[in-house]
């Protein structure tokens, strides 16, 4: 399959360059095999679970994203407060709940619409994992500094 013969030995050539230009042809033949067979018609859904997943994703995510807006602006409008951990912690969730359904709700919906986006504008994919993680992590290690610190608080009060 690799092409690697005892003749190759003899050869004036190294082994290694002689098994580089194999690897590339055989890579070449199956890229040729497959995009001559391939049909993107064989693997896309049709358009009434496409559109049925598009309505869920936004019934869901935009009262999300609304609702989490309002209360950063609540939070940080009227609180007089605002210097608690408490405060810092719903305003810091809220943000967070924003960036990821934004990426869930948004980019979805753009995919579900242009199924073929994610091949053609790899940026745009690239972007929405970047705010979408951006959104994840600091969240989940909001959530374990919170949890550390009831701990500390229930251990000084033995």
């Amino acid at each position: 399959m690799l092409g690697i013969q005892v003749a190759d030995l003899d050869q004036k050539k190294p082994l290694v360059i002689n098994l580089l230009f194999d690897l590339q042809a055989t890579n070449m033949d199956m890229i040729d095999a497959n995009l001559t067979t391939f049909s993107p018609q064989q693997y896309s859904i049709g358009p009434l679970p496409r559109y049925v997943l598009l309505s869920l994703t936004l019934l869901v995510g935009l009262p999300g994203i609304f609702l989490n807006a309002l209360t950063v602006y609540i939070k940080t409008k009227y609180s007089k407060q605002y210097g608690s951990p408490t405060y810092v912690f719903m305003v810091q969730r809220a943000v967070a709940d924003i960036l990821v359904l934004t990426c869930i709700c948004i980019g979805t919906a753009i995919f579900i619409i242009f199924p073929y986006l994610p091949t053609q504008c790899r940026i745009l994919q690239d972007i929405f994992a970047f705010a979408l993680n951006i959104g994840w992590h600091p969240g989940c290690n909001f959530l374990c500094f919170i949890v550390y610190s009831r701990y500390v608080a229930l251990c000084d009060n033995d």
